[in-house]
């Protein structure tokens, strides 16, 4: 086989090898201040996360105690109970039992700051596919909320010039009595 062959040939293994692995970014709704994956993949390897855990990308991670962290990016819930996001995970990767007594993952010690690495590694794990979120509307994504304000505003002014004048009965402006009318044909004569 030609030298030129050769090359093209490995090129492609080693990309379809690597292939779902995760890109070196979470995506944008997951990524934490300070994080760095490669730090992170190895707080995983010297933590020994892979003797429980399968893990793509590290090697000797093939443990099947714990759920396989392949996708992680493109999971939506945490530990069975929390939404999969960077304050829970990082919460949980620093002390499991504390958010989920009689969890079998153990607390291993790890600092904030290797929990931030960790996660933002974990968050790497099927990143090209995870969904990304809309961003949260905003009042000036509803022009009719303004008009609604302030037809509430009225109504509770009106409610409030309720005056009592007997037990269980009351008394409205007349202003307010004809307003709720419905409006009604006159009769046809």
């Amino acid at each position: 086989m030609p030298l030129q062959t050769w090359k093209i040939g490995c090129a492609g293994l080693i990309a379809l090898a690597t292939a779902g692995c995760g890109s070196n970014e979470p995506p944008p709704h997951l990524r934490i201040e300070g994080g760095d994956a490669e730090i992170g993949k190895q707080l995983v390897r010297n933590y020994g996360c892979g003797a429980c855990h399968t893990i793509q990308g590290v090697p000797g991670a093939i443990g099947i105690v714990g759920p396989p962290l392949r996708d992680f990016a493109q999971r939506s819930v945490l530990a069975g109970a929390f939404p999969n996001v960077p304050r829970h995970l990082v919460s949980w990767l620093m002390d499991p039992p504390a958010m989920q007594p009689g969890t079998a993952m153990p607390n291993l010690g790890i600092t904030a700051e290797e929990a931030r690495h960790i996660a933002t590694f974990l968050y790497t794990q099927g990143a090209s596919d995870a969904d990304t979120f809309e961003a949260r509307r905003t009042a000036a994504d509803y022009p009719w909320l303004d008009e609604a304000a302030s037809r509430m505003a009225s109504d509770r002014k009106r409610l409030t010039e309720v005056t009592r004048t007997g037990p269980r009965t009351a008394r409205i402006p007349i202003e307010r009595a004809m307003e709720l009318l419905p409006d009604i044909a006159e009769p046809s004569r």
